[in-house]
């Protein structure tokens, strides 16, 4: 091969190996997050955490492998990092589902904030890191190819973006959907295998190392592909349950779904928490919320039953004679499908009944888009540990609901009480659930019990019927059931209960909950959070109520930390700066994310094509930087600008609440193109930023990178972890109005720098 040819070849090898880099990136975050979510327990605003933890490990590669003298020259180095992570990838898939039973902990216990954080970083750690110092040796990979190491580090940046978007589609559209993890970390290994096979002939004349480990990793592949990732699959699912026999396991767009047998009883877990059992469900709750409602109502026709139709909701209702119809909404289709197949229940309750129509749909498309009027609205869903729950406990949703009730309609839900004692944080739900249901309903009534019946009524002066006349109706229909009978409901409807029920919740305070301003999910996890970890329930609730005072004084703060660094020199200040582009990114990727969730609730199918859209805004804007070493200042202040007016932009949508439901279609119009138009701002400081920063280092390539890099993971780590922590409890608006505060305090550094000719 002529030095010409061997050069061409050379260059598209070590582009293919950095834009396989970022899918290998994209794709390894994407599963080991789905891996944890599930151990979470659905929590979206784990994703915060993990993603933060996820570029802190990043962050401390890239700084190390920045400080590093690499041996062996930059191919060497590269494969061998490569090889590293195609084996521990597969290793760390099965750490996150083996953790819990290793630490001692039960599989159905959630964990704390403060155990999310530290599971997520030691379980990510060693993946994320050698990527993170990957993307380093990757630099120089592209620097000793091309030959223009002032440029190297922002075309090095841009084609690992692009492998990251690219890989987020692929995820999205075929990996995630078709094959196992294991089967994904296999084809990692093939790939990466393959190429660092074409890097090592590429080069010409590496020999050893360059050529044993690919043919190591094709070989790993094979193995895996041959039947290895299903024994895997088998064993890390059999230790992650402890031991309970794993009938199934899969993954839908909207959670993940496990059948385990016990003892003869069989139980479907979503997301690790249990759904249903059979052949012997829960019936206090079954017939509790089937039949109170109904028999409230004088003469109950058409109901509409929101989400848990296949947990035996419907066979109840058709006790009642004058029922019509009954519309069953489930949004998940697999999560149907698996509970008729394991089990004799379906959705239909006895199947063939003509009165009982399924709609596989969302509940809030549902009443958004159809027609008709409903005598009963059951809402049969767990109180919101997850903001996909959350969406059916808001004002907004509230709102569809009254307005497809019937006269003498109303609205029923269940949520947890107690007969003997109402913590602070079991009396901030529940108050938060009458402030919301109150804030659309003139009527709101509560069961109380161990499990309080929420009762909620269109209609003004609207009061419950006593224990006899419900006991009169429940003879007349000729309804038979194992618990709702008249002994039970005069135990239910007993004054001295409802008494003692007011005299608990007095001085309760609660607001509305609403889609952006997740209150009842805040409490929630507030209430979790003392038990586990009393320390942190103070921090917490001080964040919630720091109001706009609290905000001024975190926001004066930050301006005098940036107004003394941009007295000092361009090498504190410009990773500083960048570090807080990084924490504004994440933190604004992080709120899109979220608002996506609440308009869609379909995030945990779209998570790596939301990713891959920032990544694609980050691609484009660092190729839009990596020329004209001249503006490098202005490319800086664009960047600076550009995200604080996205920040201002979000601020005003959240802070603009006419009580409506926001459309779905808000999911692809506006949060897609803000997710990429955030990526793009932020990827314009990166290749600016490096070269300023390599000016005051000789023009080191390696270092210069390294410390940017790390800035950037770094304060993208920092607004992880306060999208996890603090966004649930301060809220979506006032988390965009810290961002204003630190970009208007990040050009205020510009210009400080700028005026003193130090850039």
């Amino acid at each position: 091969m002529r030095g010409g040819e061997r050069h061409a070849t050379s260059m598209l090898s070590a582009r293919a190996a950095i834009i396989l880099l970022g899918v290998a990136c994209i794709t390894a975050q994407t599963v080991l997050l789905r891996e944890l979510l599930v151990q979470y327990h659905g929590n979206e605003f784990s994703v915060g955490v993990i993603l933060g933890n996820w570029v802190a490990a990043s962050a401390l590669g890239a700084f190390l492998a920045g400080r590093r003298t690499w041996q062996g020259g930059p191919v060497h180095s590269f494969i061998r990092l490569t090889f590293l992570v195609s084996l521990l990838f597969p290793l760390s898939i099965a750490l996150c589902r083996t953790f819990k039973p290793l630490a001692g902990i039960p599989h159905g216990m959630g964990l704390t904030l403060a155990q999310i954080f530290c599971s997520s970083l030691l379980l990510l750690l060693p993946t994320a890191a050698l990527l993170g110092g990957q993307f380093v040796v990757a630099t120089k990979l592209y620097a000793r190819f091309s030959g223009d190491e002032e440029r190297a580090p922002g075309r090095a940046y841009a084609l690992d973006a692009a492998g990251t978007m690219a890989g987020g589609l692929l995820s999205t559209s075929l990996l995630v959907p078709l094959l196992s993890p294991l089967q994904v970390a296999a084809l990692l290994l093939l790939l990466g295998g393959g190429c660092s096979l074409a890097l090592s002939r590429g080069v010409g004349g590496e020999t050893g190392v360059a050529r044993v480990l690919p043919s190591l990793m094709l070989l790993a592949a094979l193995m895996l592909c041959a039947g290895g990732a299903g024994w895997v699959e088998r064993m890390t699912l059999a230790l992650q349950w402890q031991g309970r026999e794993v009938l199934a396991s899969r993954n839908s767009p909207y959670q993940n779904i496990t059948v385990l047998r016990d003892e003869g009883q069989l139980t479907v877990y979503t997301d690790g928490l249990p759904f249903t059992t059979f052949p012997d469900p829960d019936t206090a709750s079954l017939e509790e919320l089937a039949h109170l409602p109904a028999l409230v109502h004088p003469d109950p026709r058409v109901v509409l039953l929101v989400g848990g139709s296949a947990g035996g909701i419907p066979p109840e209702l058709l006790k009642h004679p004058s029922i019509e119809r009954i519309d069953c909404l489930e949004i998940d289709p697999l999560l149907l499908e698996t509970v008729t197949s394991f089990g004799r229940l379906t959705p239909a309750a006895g199947a063939g009944d003509g009165r009982v129509r399924l709609h596989l749909v969302d509940g809030r498309r549902f009443l958004r888009t159809g027609d008709g009027g409903y005598d009963l609205v059951l809402l049969n869903s767990p109180l919101p540990l997850s903001l996909q729950a959350n969406r059916y406990f808001t004002r907004e949703f509230f709102l569809l609901v009254r307005e497809r009730l019937r006269p003498g309609g109303l609205l029923a839900f269940a949520a947890p009480g107690s007969t003997a004692y109402y913590s602070p944080d079991l009396k901030a739900i529940t108050a938060t659930l009458t402030a919301t249901a109150a804030a659309v309903f003139p009527s709101v009534r509560v069961i109380p019990g161990e499990s309080n019946l929420f009762l909620a009524f269109p209609e003004k002066g609207v009061e419950l019927p006593g224990a006899p006349l419900l006991a009169r109706r429940l003879q007349e229909r000729g309804i038979r059931a194992l618990l709702v009978t008249p002994e039970h409901l005069s135990w239910r409807l007993d004054r001295s209960q409802a008494e003692w029920f007011a005299g608990s919740m007095a001085g309760a305070r609660g607001g509305p909950n609403r889609d952006f301003t997740p209150r009842l999910f805040s409490a929630d996890l507030a209430q979790s959070t003392a038990l586990l970890n009393p320390w942190l329930a103070p921090l917490l609730t001080a964040a919630a109520r720091s109001g706009s005072a609290g905000l001024a004084g975190v926001a004066l703060g930050v301006l005098a930390l940036f107004s003394v660094a941009g007295r000092g020199r361009s090498s504190v200040a410009i990773p500083l700066l960048v570090a807080s582009s990084g924490l504004a990114a994440m933190l604004l990727e992080l709120i899109l994310i979220m608002a996506f969730q609440v308009c869609s609730g379909v995030m945990f199918q779209a998570i790596a094509l939301l990713i891959a859209l920032f990544m694609g805004g980050l691609c484009c804007g660092s190729l839009v930087s990596a020329g004209r070493p001249a503006a490098d200042y202005h490319r800086l202040m664009a960047g600076e600008a550009g995200l604080l007016v996205l920040a201002a932009l979000l601020f005003a949508l959240f802070s603009w609440e006419q009580g409506t439901p926001v459309s779905p279609l808000m999911a692809t119009g506006v949060v897609m193109p803000l997710l990429f138009a955030a990526g793009f701002c932020t990827g314009m400081e990166f290749p600016p930023a490096v070269r300023l920063l390599q000016r005051d280092e000789d023009g080191r390539v390696g270092g210069g990178v390294g410390r940017v890099y790390a800035a950037d993971l770094l304060g993208g780590w920092f607004g992880g972890v306060y999208g996890g922590m603090i966004l649930p409890f301060l809220g979506f608006r006032w988390s965009c109005a810290l961002l204003v505060s630190l970009k208007l305090a990040g050009m205020v550094l510009l210009k400080m720098q700028r005026k003193q000719g130090k850039l």
